[in-house]
């Protein structure tokens, strides 16, 4: 398809109506091609500096006021340049707080011997006092200290003596450094305002005991938050606690990880800052006047059905015809007043991509553009598809507002706008792929992740002694099919075919809806993993509800034997049977006492012999109704 921006606007609000999160969030892999030759930095180095900059110097936490900053090696080796800009256009604040942390970093490369630390840390506190009040736990109108992240720290550290008595022994680093940052945050609440002097020495205080905790005891937290059951402590109160912790502990390891570039390379002794604003000028209504009335959201969609039935043979389903019918006159409103009220933003992200594509004078173009907060699922898509850039993460979210610029109006040269043109064009087409599929699986529109009642391996009351593993793989299996199909980093091929830009569907699998199996009593149902599918299976009987990813499945084959697979992505099968009343009545005694309740707290299933799933499998319960779940390594033919 052409670039057409009312298409464009249409296609984003449909996918929306789909699922607001098509993907969960993941964490790209790094490109193959890392482009070293003749620069000072690494890919690695610059992608640390790059997330490093990013953290200390965002100032919110709302989604409407996400910034983003990429770095420019100069032409000079003593001199690099910061590019920045925000959502709101507005960069005024966040130039301030760049250049109070570079000019602290132009100090310590001049002068590596002395030591900058407090004096970073006051900079960045004072330029996102706010968010770090926040997280503390003081940004309430009227404070409570026992709401607060160290109140919190300490009902739970409560909760636990009273289940285990020797507890205050066996963590005493923890409960000592509680008890400091509770007496901190105590201290802070009686200032009178938070951007006082003392308040600033407070909040440098609190940073470094954060630290302290989130170095030596972040384990310690984590064991003792699992063992704690939901009826202990609400489980929303022990993330917090862990998100917090976290947040506050990584600003100090994140300066002196700064500090210690800016002593060993020399293009730190001058930093650059570039405010970038690119304005969403693109009036979709006014720049598109269609005259072909037949060109609308719901033929368009019937045309795509009917190519999508005869590459694959079956039968477009009536209802997704119905259902954009049922859309249209909403697509078109909404699309109408996030127009009037000048509401479509480009993204930070967007927005320094687009400033790059104009510049021709550059000799190292920036490799990594990172964000306040992770990249949306668009801003990832579109920036894969560009092919010249990398972001780390994305939260998997769709936001209807989302817009690109005027590709007209790009001040870039013949070549980089037919790259560009092909690039937009590539990334609408794989919009419409993914709608029309998402729509031909059927079932019920997809719905955010959080707000789904689905029970989850990966978060139930099972835990695997390799748990801390299954979230990053998963993410994984993802990023194997995105590096080797969306992320072409050595540019946009202006020849791609829409034959071509259909494998760009592999990269988002989740957005499909998953494979279903509805079991019966006493009758097992298989279904199998293929190498690189990161689509996930469903499993139902009367009373219980279980999804299934690839990654979970290589993770009970794993603890099912210890015979290692043979080739680097094996097929999975996996064998789901709803245990009737003979099934029942043939667990043993220490299987019984390894079936996993979803209705009770978490728990940790210990291996023997290294393998944790025997005869049956993994055991889970919902009331009356008992499932095996087996997995093997299916050999290849």
């Amino acid at each position: 398809m052409a670039y057409d921006p009312l298409q464009l606007a249409e296609n984003i609000i449909v996918l929306q109506k789909i699922g607001r999160s098509p993907i969960a969030p993941t964490r790209n892999a790094l490109p193959e091609h890392l482009h070293n030759e003749g620069r000072c930095l690494t890919f690695k180095q610059e992608l640390e500096i790059v997330e490093c900059l990013a953290y200390l110097t965002a100032y919110s936490d709302h989604p409407g006021q996400v910034t983003a900053l990429c770095i420019e090696e100069h032409y000079d080796p003593e001199r690099f340049v910061v590019s920045f800009a925000t959502n709101t256009g507005s960069t005024i604040h966040l130039e301030q707080g760049i250049r109070g942390v570079a000019r602290l970093l132009e100090r310590q490369a001049k002068f590596p011997e002395e030591d900058h630390l407090n004096s970073a840390l006051e900079r960045v506190i004072e330029h996102g006092r706010a968010r770090l009040i926040r997280r503390v736990g003081l940004g309430h109108t009227v404070p409570e200290v026992r709401k607060t992240t160290a109140g919190r720290l300490q009902d739970a550290l409560r909760q636990y003596t009273r289940l285990d008595k020797s507890a205050k022994s066996s963590y005493q680093r923890l409960y000592d450094l509680s008890d400091t940052l509770l007496r901190l945050t105590e201290k802070l609440s009686q200032c009178k305002t938070y951007d006082s002097v003392p308040a600033t020495a407070i909040l440098l205080s609190i940073l470094h005991t954060a630290a302290d905790i989130w170095k030596d005891c972040r384990t310690d937290i984590s064991t003792i938050s699992k063992r704690l059951t939901n009826k202990d402590m609400d489980p929303t109160s022990k993330e917090y606690i862990e998100v917090q912790l976290g947040h506050l502990g990584h600003y100090i390891p994140t300066v002196k990880r700064l500090l210690k570039y800016a002593a060993r390379f020399p293009l730190f002794q001058s930093i650059e800052t570039c405010a970038v604003y690119v304005e969403q000028t693109n009036n979709p209504f006014v720049l598109n006047r269609r005259t072909n009335v037949g060109d609308n959201l719901v033929q368009r969609y019937a045309r795509w059905h009917t190519s999508a039935k005869r590459r694959s043979g079956g039968a477009a389903p009536g209802i997704a015809s119905r259902r954009f019918k049922e859309w249209k006159h909403e697509v078109d409103a909404e699309v109408k007043r996030y127009q009037c009220q000048d509401s479509l933003k480009v993204h930070a992200e967007i927005q320094l991509l687009m400033h790059y594509e104009e510049k021709n004078d550059i000799l190292h173009h920036p490799r990594v553009i990172k964000s306040s907060k992770d990249a949306c699922f668009l801003c990832d898509l579109f920036i894969k598809i560009h092919g010249k850039f990398y972001v780390p993460k994305t939260h998997g979210r769709v936001y209807g507002r989302w817009s690109l610029p005027p590709l007209p109006s790009l001040n870039a040269t013949v070549k980089d706008c037919k790259e560009m043109t092909s690039g937009v064009d590539a990334f609408g087409r794989t919009i419409e792929e993914l709608i029309v599929t998402a729509m031909m699986r059927g079932g019920r529109p997809l719905g955010d992740p959080r707000e789904s009642g689905i029970f989850s391996i990966a978060s139930s009351s099972v835990h695997f002694s390799r748990s801390r593993e299954s979230s990053p793989n998963r993410a994984m299996m993802g990023e194997r099919s995105v590096q080797s199909e969306i992320l072409g980093h050595s540019g946009i091929d202006s020849r791609m075919t829409q034959a071509e830009s259909s494998s760009l569907l592999e990269l988002l699998q989740p957005l499909a809806q998953p494979e279903l199996l509805q079991l019966d009593p006493g009758v097992s149902q298989t279904y199998m993993f293929v190498a690189n599918n990161i689509a996930s299976v469903r499993i139902h009987t009367r009373k219980l509800h279980v999804e299934l990813s690839r990654a979970q499945a290589k993770e009970i084959a794993s603890r099912s034997s210890l015979d290692l697979p043979s080739p680097p992505c094996p097929d999975i099968c996996i064998e789901a049977l709803w245990l009737d009343e003979c099934g029942t009545s043939q667990i043993s005694e220490d299987a019984t006492k390894s079936i996993v309740d979803v209705n009770e707290g978490w728990r940790t299933l210990q291996p023997r012999s290294g393998i944790l799933f025997e005869p049956l499998g993994l055991l889970i319960r919902s009331r009356t109704d008992v499932v095996s779940l087996e997995a093997s390594y299916a050999e290849r033919s």
